[in-house]
């Protein structure tokens, strides 16, 4: 398996502004060379990062052939900028260790402001953090590696994406699996 990142730009139509670095991870077919069209993994979420689903990926028949590409999600834990929000998993582990009543409830909530504000801190076009802009970085991800045709393999709101990346770049698409679809 190989990792790196890919910078974006956050809005595409100001592309000398802000950007947004994604990560990426390509695991290296189980048979070898492999044949050349790799399979995207597209995670749920919206927000599932997929790279913690790596090592199992490798595992499945869905790596014997082909490489996987998984590219993280705009963001997701690794990506940056992050809207990760440690303040809230740990109110809600906090819950979880003391039960849920109103005091619990208004610590959560007042762990998601926390979190809003530092994540808008740093003025990010939330307008861009949307499932069109992500298949426009899937595609962005399938240039800059060099791959001429893909196929795509989504689970959960990943087929949704997929579904997005049917639609704005279908021409290198050779197959689509799209399990449990959630529509548009």
């Amino acid at each position: 398996m190989s990792c790196g990142t890919l910078e974006v730009p956050e809005n595409r139509n100001v592309p000398d502004e802000a950007s947004v670095v994604l990560p990426i991870a390509i695991i290296e077919p189980q048979d070898g060379a492999g044949l050349p069209d790799p399979v995207f993994y597209l995670d749920g979420g919206p927000g599932g990062d997929g790279l913690t689903l790596a090592e199992t990926l490798s595992e499945l028949p869905l790596a014997r052939k082909r490489r996987v590409v998984i590219v993280g999600q705009r963001g997701t834990p690794l990506a940056d900028p992050t809207f990760d929000c440690p303040e809230v998993e740990a109110a809600q582990a906090e819950a979880l260790d003391v039960g849920m009543d109103e005091t619990t409830t208004a610590a959560e909530q007042a762990a998601l402001g926390e979190c809003f504000d530092r994540v808008t801190a740093e003025d990010p076009d939330l307008s861009t953090y949307d499932s069109a802009t992500a298949a426009d970085d899937l595609e962005a991800a399938r240039l800059a590696l060099g791959y001429g045709e893909w196929n795509l393999y989504g689970v959960s709101y990943g087929t949704r994406l997929g579904l997005e990346v049917l639609r704005r770049h279908p021409d290198a698409v050779r197959s689509a699996v799209l399990d449990s679809v959630y529509p548009p």
